[in-house]
């Protein structure tokens, strides 16, 4: 009797639970995800994606708030970012067009373009030379003709049916105290490899509130650019004018000057050359408007010290000068109060003088973009982590002061690689490993070697030019070990590299091979969020010469149960087997990866008897395996399969070559003759659109996956799903009859 009391206790106890879950599924904030469609229908508010779920969450929760302000630009503004989780900017077309003005128009006064200062509906101000910047972009403040055809391209944007949704896909990821490249004579590239990149802003959006304002073109998450880093407007008030100084300045106060340029002549002609030593520094920061973009961008986008520790302040805003150094800045002469100049195209940074003895650059934050974290960065990463208790050691992070600050940005040379525990990496610094005389890592495992969450930690092998291989041997004497390996960069860049002349400054580096490899008996071997160097070049000191980055295969030499490469960045993955040779890994499985050939003689993937399976990945070369499962998989290359009649080829794209030989095949695409390189935003690793599709890619590949989203590396981003679902609420709170223009922005 007692034991079916008790049965029947527990069952009603079930109940009662499922009860009180009941109640809490009548809020959307605590519903589970099944009830959230069932609340949506009784708001009578049109269904979003059962994919997207933070979208149909947000989409049912504030439907109300949506319904009341129903056409607005603040409703039309919140669906980017509440349904499709991306940024934007929404423009009414109408207010860009130019037109003759009447006598019922406001006055001019203080309606002028924020950028250009061009009048609304006026003739072009090209006096400015940030119109380049801005044309035909969401914070275009020119006056355009009337524009009635169906919009493709650039063309038909501007007509007063029009409203243009500025859609901004990639990403900014806030990089912390990296080491920062030395090309010499006080050029360094913020790139620790050594190879330009492209700099971004975050989004600095404030939160939404009312009343609600237009975006300001620093707040959207977009590529950095040379003129947007130097634009500022200086307004010198009363108050901030010294008492010496006020014979000569008060005349100017409550005046506004457009640029740095025109603010400093003024204090030029004003001032004596002892005051400007005195009082400059001061004015130049104080005068500064919030109207200026520089007060925002330095040094929330990007920020640089030059000083002994890492937590001197960052150098005034002032004191650092974006530039354009494509060609270094060898014949320009810059204020002498200048002390860094900065080039956000390419990540590259000259110093005006040496730094005084003790002193070194750190560049305490900039931030790269990408459409999704893949590879090593500073992501989120804190649910793969180890637990801290379970943490065995961590790898040094150079000299600190008394206040726990670097006092050296590194590299740290000489550092002993461990071979077994739970061992962490805490800094984003470039360590350089100390290996045996022959470059080998021996007697590994198990060992886990993760870098902190939010870090990115760059190790940088230095073998000889002649030789340059790494190898990892596994312990012996026991069952296989595992080996992890989370969130590191591996580089390989032999010290003794030579420098290639090159005929035209448009010849890219030549391609220089090196090795990774892996080499004993293995259980399982894991590489997440890691990058293995697909290879590149160094940022050029001259034109024509060129230092290449060497391209890293990850070679597989020893036997191993499972090989998994998860959300990485890689070069070519090669099984180094001979006929004779039976030991290889039983199975490689590469899931939301890129992995990069740059040579087109050497196979991205090549495997003679492990069975491999790509998911979600995206591959750029030719793939030659014995058994092959690809599933969401896009290949720009040649797939050759020797076993035919196993494996699969599902919801997957690859070059129609008359030579491939393919599993079975079930939703697939071959392009004929081959996937072409305009699919793709870029094909250079360090390039913030790397591996992302652009708008000429067909839709067989941008909705050809399993869910219906892009085929590739970025499938779990939902992008198709998004923007389809984000066409289905415009509509629902558009007013009648306009016409929504979805507009890539990156």
């Amino acid at each position: 009797m007692r034991a079916i009391v008790e049965l029947v206790a527990g069952q009603a106890a079930v109940i009662r639970r499922d009860i009180d879950r009941l109640w809490d599924d009548q809020q959307t904030a605590l519903a589970d995800d099944w009830a959230i469609p069932y609340i949506g229908d009784l708001l009578g508010t049109l269904p979003v994606s059962e994919l997207n779920r933070r979208g149909q969450r947000v989409s049912v929760a504030r439907t109300i708030f949506y319904r009341r302000r129903k056409g607005t630009l603040p409703v039309l503004e919140a669906l980017i970012r509440d349904i499709a989780d991306l940024d934007g900017i929404v423009v009414e077309a109408f207010r860009r067009l130019g037109r003759t003005r009447h006598r019922l128009d406001p006055e001019i006064v203080g309606l002028e373009g924020l950028v250009t200062r061009t009048t609304p509906g006026g003739t072009a101000d090209l006096r400015s030379p940030r119109v380049s910047d801005v044309v035909d972009g969401p914070f275009d403040d020119l006056a355009h003709m009337l524009d009635v055809r169906r919009r493709r391209g650039p063309y038909g944007r501007y007509n007063i049916s029009k409203i243009n949704f500025h859609l901004c896909r990639l990403q900014a990821f806030a990089m912390p105290l990296a080491t920062t490249f030395d090309l010499g004579d006080n050029r360094f590239t913020l790139d620790p490899s050594g190879r330009d990149i492209d700099l971004f802003q975050p989004r600095q959006r404030p939160d939404e509130g009312e009343p609600w304002r237009p975006i300001h073109e620093w707040e959207a998450p977009a590529s950095l650019t040379c003129r947007r880093l130097n634009a500022a407007r200086f307004n010198l008030s009363s108050n901030e004018i010294p008492t010496s100084l006020a014979d000569e300045l008060a005349p100017y106060a409550g005046f506004e000057y457009r640029t740095e340029s025109a603010f400093r002549r003024m204090l030029d002609d004003r001032l004596t050359p002892a005051q400007q030593i005195v009082h400059r520094p001061m004015l130049l920061e104080e005068a500064l408007t919030q109207l200026s973009p520089k007060v925002h961008l330095w040094p929330g986008a990007i920020s640089l010290t030059i000083a002994d520790n890492a937590g001197a302040a960052p150098l005034l805003r002032h004191e650092a000068l974006g530039a354009d150094l494509a060609t270094w800045a060898t014949a320009v002469t810059v204020e002498p109060d200048r002390r860094a100049l900065i080039d956000p195209a390419r990540g590259r940074v000259q110093l005006t003088a040496a730094p005084p003895t003790g002193q070194a650059p750190f560049a305490q934050r900039y931030h790269f973009g990408l459409a999704n974290p893949v590879g090593a960065g500073p992501f989120d990463r804190a649910a793969m982590l180890s637990d801290n208790d379970d943490v065995t050691g961590t790898l040094p992070t150079g000299p600190i002061n008394g206040e726990g600050f670097f006092t050296d940005p590194g590299p740290i040379d000489s550092v002993i690689l461990p071979t077994s525990g739970v061992q962490r990496v805490p800094t984003s610094k470039t360590y350089i490993p100390d290996l045996e005389a022959g470059q080998t890592w021996a007697g590994v495992g198990p060992l886990t070697l993760e870098a902190a969450d939010g870090e990115r930690p760059f190790f940088r092998f230095e073998p000889p030019a002649a030789d340059p291989t790494v190898t990892i041997t596994a312990a012996t004497g026991g069952d296989p070990p595992d080996l992890v390996i989370d969130g590191l960069w591996l580089s390989i860049q032999p010290p003794d590299l030579a420098v290639v002349s090159l005929a035209d400054p448009g010849d890219p580096a030549p391609v220089v091979p090196a090795r990774i490899v892996i080499d004993g008996d293995w259980r399982n071997v894991v590489l997440r969020h890691c990058t293995i160097d697909p290879g590149g070049e160094r940022a050029r000191v001259t034109p024509l010469s060129s230092l290449p980055i060497p391209t890293i295969t990850l070679e597989v030499r020893g036997q191993i149960e499972l090989l998994l490469i998860d959300r990485c960045i890689t070069g070519p993955i090669l099984e180094a087997t001979s006929s004779g040779d039976a030991c290889s890994a039983r199975e490689i499985v590469i899931q939301d990866s890129i992995v990069q050939s740059l040579d087109p003689a050497v196979p991205a993937i090549s495997s003679r008897i492990a069975s491999v399976e790509l998911r979600r990945s995206t591959v750029f070369g030719d793939v030659t395996v014995d058994r092959l499962y690809a599933t969401d998989a896009l290949i720009r290359g040649l797939v050759r399969v020797t076993d035919t009649q196993h494996g699969c080829f599902r919801f997957s794209a690859a070059d129609a070559d008359p030579n491939r030989r393919l599993p079975p095949q079930f939703e697939s695409h071959l392009l004929a003759p081959t996937i072409p390189n305009h699919f793709f935003t870029s094909r250079r690793f360090g390039d913030s659109g790397f591996a992302q599709l652009g708008p000429t890619a067909p839709m067989d590949i941008l909705q050809g996956g399993e869910n219906r989203s892009e085929i590739g590396v970025f499938n779990r981003r939902l992008i198709a799903i998004r923007l389809a679902d984000l066409d289905n609420k415009i509509t629902e709170f558009l007013p009648f009859g306009l016409i929504a223009q979805p507009i890539t922005e990156t």
